[in-house]
C-alpha cells in the first residue's frame, strides 16, 4: 500500500525538476499524438520542433513550499499540416543521450486550430510542477 508523504524536503523537488534546468539536451516539441519514447522522431506526428535552451527555462519556488518550472514562449514553423480540432502535445524530450530520447513531460494544446505547412506557431509561456504535500 503506498503512502501520501506528508513533507518533502526542497531538495526532492529541486532535483527532480532540475532534470529541466540543469539539461543542455532539450527539445520542445509539438506532436499530433501522445507522446512516447518510440514516437517523437516520427515524421508523421511531429508537427514542429526547437532545441530548448538552458536559459529558457527557470526553476522557482512557488511561494507556498513546492517548486515549479517556467518555460518561455516559443515560436515554431510547422513541419506538417493539421486539421481544424486535431489534438496537439507540447513535449519537452531530453535528447542527452544519443539514440535514447526520453519525453519528460507533455501536456495537450487545446485551441482545436488548423495548422498548414510553413505557418508560425506560437506556444506562450506556461509552467508546471509540484504543490506542496499538505
Amino acid at each position: 500500500m503506498a503512502t501520501i508523504a506528508k513533507f518533502l524536503h526542497d531538495d526532492v523537488y529541486k532535483n527532480g525538476l532540475g532534470k529541466f534546468e540543469n539539461n543542455g539536451g532539450l527539445q520542445y516539441r509539438l506532436m499530433s499524438a501522445v507522446p512516447t519514447s518510440g514516437n517523437i522522431n516520427a515524421a508523421a506526428t511531429l508537427v514542429a520542433s526547437a532545441t530548448l535552451t538552458i536559459q529558457e527555462v527557470t526553476l522557482k519556488s512557488d511561494g507556498s513550499g513546492g517548486w515549479q518550472v517556467t518555460v518561455v514562449s516559443k515560436t515554431f514553423t510547422a513541419l506538417i499540416g493539421s486539421t481544424a480540432g486535431t489534438a496537439l502535445y507540447i513535449v519537452i524530450t531530453d535528447h542527452s543521450v544519443a539514440n535514447s530520447p526520453q519525453v519528460l513531460m507533455y501536456t495537450q494544446e487545446t485551441s482545436g486550430q488548423s495548422i498548414t505547412i510553413g505557418a508560425s506557431l506560437i506556444v506562450p509561456a506556461f509552467s508546471f510542477g509540484f504543490s506542496a504535500p499538505v
